[in-house]
């Protein structure tokens, strides 16, 4: 009941929301004037009809915590053995001396060659500075090559 009173007489500001330690939404409404009163009517509403029906809101609140608790450890375990199936995964990989992508693990891979490119500055460079031949040699001769591991499954691309 004194959810219903709080909501009542402070759910413009979040106090209800405050009391069930939901500090987010207790600054929402805050801030929006109980989510510009409609938030605040819906709440009021809803509690004066759980107030009549004599539900006890801090049974429903406790199991609603519980519920919250008991779905962030199965998050946890769950991305726990999903590391441990990626590390043991890696570790297998890497006995096997196999490459494979970083991202997903795939050893669906290709060796991909980036090609030099002209470098125009160069040739303006070597032109200006020596003669014509200078800056050909200097536009053919730009930037190193580098070749690259493309991942055929996720498409993920690394510098070897």
């Amino acid at each position: 009941m004194k959810d219903f009173w709080l909501c009542l007489f402070g759910g413009w500001f979040g106090l209800h929301k405050f009391y069930r330690k939901e500090y987010g939404m207790g600054f929402l409404y805050f801030l929006t004037c109980g989510i510009f009163g409609f938030g605040w009517l819906i709440d009021a509403v809803i509690l004066l009809v759980k107030a009549l029906k004599k539900v006890d809101i801090d049974e429903e609140y406790r199991a609603k915590q519980q519920k919250k608790i008991e779905r962030k450890e199965q998050a946890r375990l769950q991305r726990e053995r999903e590391l441990a199936a990626r590390q043991e995964r890696i570790e297998q990989l890497e006995k096997e001396g196999a490459v494979y992508c970083p991202k997903c693990l795939s050893t669906s891979v290709q060796y991909v060659e980036r090609r030099k490119r002209l470098s125009i500055g160069r040739a303006v460079a070597g032109t200006v500075l020596l003669n014509p031949l200078w800056g050909a040699v200097g536009a053919v001769t730009s930037k190193k090559h580098y070749g690259f591991i493309k991942c055929l499954k996720c498409g993920y691309q690394w510098r070897v």
